[in-house]
């Protein structure tokens, strides 16, 4: 969630995803929401930039680096234990 002050509200916001590898850029356009979601699938190093823009029409950006690993794991063998009998056909 970014926030802002100062300036003059109401705030849009855009949100840039860069993966710094390739420099693939997936962009979230000027909005009033303050918030933005990516599911991150692929390894790698990241910049997310958000640029604040007030009523008028200054820009703020700020910016941050990071990085997202690929963690491998597993699941054990499930085991369940219904407390009802379970009818297959």
């Amino acid at each position: 969630m970014a926030t802002a002050q100062g300036g003059y509200a109401p705030y849009r916001y855009e949100f840039v995803l860069t993966k710094l590898d390739d420099g693939t850029e997936e962009v979230r356009e000027y909005d009033y929401n303050e918030v933005a979601q990516w599911y991150m699938w692929f390894e790698g190093d990241y910049r997310l930039t958000v640029n604040v823009k007030d009523q008028s029409n200054k820009i703020i950006t700020k910016s941050i680096d990071f990085n997202v690993e690929n963690k491998h794991f597993e699941f054990s063998s499930p085991t369940a234990k219904p407390d009802k009998h379970i009818l297959t056909g």
